[in-house]
Parts: C-alpha cells; structure tokens; sequence
C-alpha cells in the first residue's frame, strides 16, 4: 500500500501520522509499518474516531509489529549492496555491468534490436583503482545507474504499454518515464476537454463494457525507471494498474475488478498476487 493511496489520515502521539485505505478487498483489518509510518486497510469505511480507538486498544501489538518490521527492514538492508565491481543486474528488459578498463571511463550501451527493442544493456568501464565504495563515488555510481535506467524506460516501455493499451482498450494520450521510489505509477488527466471520438475497442482481449466517463478525457501516464528491474509480469501489472486508471480515477472495487480481471486474461495472476509480489521488491543496492 503506497501512503498515496489512502482514504483518511490523522495523528497519533507515538506512531506520528497514520494512514488508513479502504479496501473491499479485505476480509479483516491490516497494519502494516513502511518506513516506520503505519498504514491500515480497512473493509469497509468508518470515521476517523473509530481508527483512534482501534489504535489506542492494540497499541502493544502495534509497537511490536514495528519493532518486528524494523527488525525485518534492518536486515534487508544489510544484505543490499553498493554498486561496485561485483554488481550485476539481469532484468527482463535491463541488463548492467561494471567491468575494470583502465584505459577510460565509458558507459556503453546495446540494444536487441534497433527498431522495437525489448531489452538494453550497459557495460560501465571503469579503472580498477576507482574506490566505489567512497560516499561522494558511490553516488556517481548510482546516478549513472539510474540515468541509464531511465534512457532504458523511455526506450522500453513506451512499446509496453502501447501492448496493453491494445490488448485492455484503455487508451492513454502520453507517457512519461519517472524516478519515484514512494510509487511505481500514476495517471494524470490532461484536460477536461473530451477526446473527438471514444475508445476503440476493436483489438482489447477483455469485454470490459461501454466506456466510463473518465474515458472521454486524454490522460497521461507516468511510470517509474525503477520497475525496470522488475520480471516483465510484475512491469505489465504496474502498467494496467495505471491504464485502469483512465476508466475509473479513484480505487472503487469497480476499479480493483477491471484491475484484477485484466491481470488474469493478459498476465495469467491476479491482481492480489502481483500486489503481494510488488510490496516484496527491493532495490539490488543500497541507495544513499
């Protein structure tokens, strides 16, 4: 659950700020921590005095599901690496390397094919003597990573979400590659001007219906470089989550079914799967 994603908030004099989403989905309440905030899903909407008192009434199992996540989060962290000589990344669409060339600095990149590529790979050469472990290269090393994953999303996943946007009949208008760590996508309406003609349908795997107002508007969608290093479903999942998003803007159950049933015919998973699998990525490396 990203905290952008909620349906109420307030504050509490020992957790700070607590985040709650109403999820449909849910047979019971759930508390999470993410980075040290707590985050609640709710079955079903209640006020905000009745989130106080949930809270107040298991405070001690809250204190210990933080110091358990902390915990877990700690050791996480620890097997993370720096970007060094022994970093690697084997991605579905991305591929990185560092290799020792004292002859100069380079970062060289190879595509599958020039016309529709559907992977990028970059071999960074550097000089043996570089310590990469130093703070100030360290985060020279990461920016160049992370240049390199967003010159790759722009290349990559513009085809991708042509694909899906075909197969689901959900049209976007325009796409944009970010670097947001705190969400993998979002969907913006452009205008409120409606689109000359609806959505076509014509090529869409899925019977999704007549088309929502939301349709008639031009929204653009933004996704970020960092799902790149994600297995392809996982890509795709984020992506039709995000195309959903120009037929119905909020996160209604009408939104979470067209989700989950589009999930199933083009992916082969459910919705609750791929979200299960997202809320467990981590970065290959620690960043600073």
């Amino acid at each position: 659950m990203h905290i952008l994603h909620y349906n109420i908030k307030f504050e509490d004099s020992e957790f700070g700020t607590v985040y709650v989403r109403f999820d449909t989905r849910c047979r019971q309440f759930r508390s999470e921590f993410d980075n040290d905030r707590l985050l609640i899903r709710a079955p079903q909407k209640y006020e905000v005095d009745f989130f106080v008192q949930l809270v107040n009434s298991n405070r001690e199992q809250l204190r210990d599901l933080r110091e358990r996540t902390n915990k877990f989060e700690s050791q996480a962290k620890a097997k993370r690496k720096n970007i060094d000589f022994n970093f690697s990344v084997d991605a579905d669409h991305f591929s990185f390397k560092i290799v020792a060339d004292n002859t100069t600095i380079s970062l060289k990149r190879t595509l599958d094919n020039n016309t529709l590529p559907n992977k990028v790979s970059y071999v960074l050469h550097l000089p043996e003597s570089i310590d990469c472990d130093e703070p100030s290269k360290q985060r020279w090393l990461q920016t160049v990573f992370e240049k390199a994953l967003e010159e790759a999303a722009v290349r990559i996943l513009l085809n991708i979400i042509s694909e899906l946007s075909q197969k689901s009949g959900l049209q976007f208008e325009s796409f944009k590659s970010g670097h947001a760590l705190s969400r993998w996508g979002s969907c913006n309406r452009l205008s409120r001007i409606p689109k000359t003609f609806g959505p076509k349908r014509g090529f869409a795997v899925v019977d999704l219906g007549e088309p929502t107002q939301e349709e008639t508007y031009k929204h653009n969608i933004i996704i970020s470089a960092y799902v790149m290093l994600m297995p392809d479903h996982l890509i795709k999942s984020v992506i039709l989550h995000e195309l959903t998003h120009t037929r119905y803007m909020d996160h209604s159950p009408a939104f979470h079914q067209t989700v989950d049933t589009l999930d199933r015919a083009i992916l082969g998973k459910s919705e609750a799967e791929c979200e299960k699998e997202l809320n467990s990525f981590q970065l290959p490396f620690h960043k600073l």
